[in-house]
C-alpha cells in the first residue's frame, strides 16, 4: 500500500514519504517550474512527438489501403507504442480518430478499401489488453486487423 501511494505521488510530481497508512508528510519535493531550457526542450520533444504522431498514422493509413501491415521502422518504438496509446482511452479506441482512418484509408484507396469494424469472436486471436477488431474489405475479399495500443500496433489476422 506504501509504495502504491508513494508511486502515484512520484507520478504527480511530488515525493512524499509517509508513515505506513497516515499521509502525514515528512519529506515532500516538488518542482515548482521548468527554467527556460527545460521548457523549451519539452516544447520541442512535444512538438516532435505530435509530428511523429501524424506521421505514424498516415503511414499506416497508406499501408492499409494497399492491404499491407504498416512499416513503421523509421521510427523508435517508443514513438509507435506512443501515437497508438494515445487514441486509446482505456480498452476502447477513440471513436473520432478511427473514423478519420476509415475515411483516410478510402480517400487514399479510392474508395476501393473500407476499413469496418467487427467483432472478436470472428478471429482466431484475441488481445488481453487494449484492442480494436477489424475488417478491410476490398471487393469481395477482406481482411481481419487487430488494432492496439503496442509496439507491433497492426496485426494482420488470416
Amino acid at each position: 500500500m506504501l509504495r502504491q501511494m508513494l508511486a502515484v505521488a512520484v507520478m504527480c510530481g511530488a515525493m512524499q514519504i509517509a508513515y505506513a497508512e497516515n499521509w502525514t508528510p515528512i519529506l515532500k519535493f516538488q518542482r515548482e517550474s521548468y527554467n527556460s531550457y527545460e521548457s523549451d526542450t519539452a516544447t520541442m520533444t512535444e512538438t516532435k512527438l505530435l509530428n511523429d504522431r501524424r506521421k505514424i498514422y498516415e503511414y499506416t493509413a497508406v499501408a492499409l489501403s494497399k492491404l499491407e501491415t504498416p512499416d513503421f521502422s523509421a521510427f523508435s518504438e517508443e514513438a509507435v507504442y506512443d501515437a497508438f496509446w494515445a487514441v486509446f482511452d482505456g480498452y476502447a479506441v477513440d471513436k473520432v480518430w478511427l473514423k478519420e482512418l476509415k475515411n483516410r484509408i478510402a480517400e487514399l484507396s479510392g474508395g476501393e478499401v473500407q476499413l469496418r469494424g467487427s467483432s472478436s469472436i470472428h478471429f482466431n486471436v484475441r488481445v488481453r489488453g487494449p484492442a480494436e477488431y477489424l475488417i478491410l474489405k476490398k471487393g469481395k475479399s477482406k481482411t481481419r486487423i487487430i488494432l492496439g495500443p503496442y509496439v507491433s500496433p497492426v496485426i494482420f489476422n488470416n
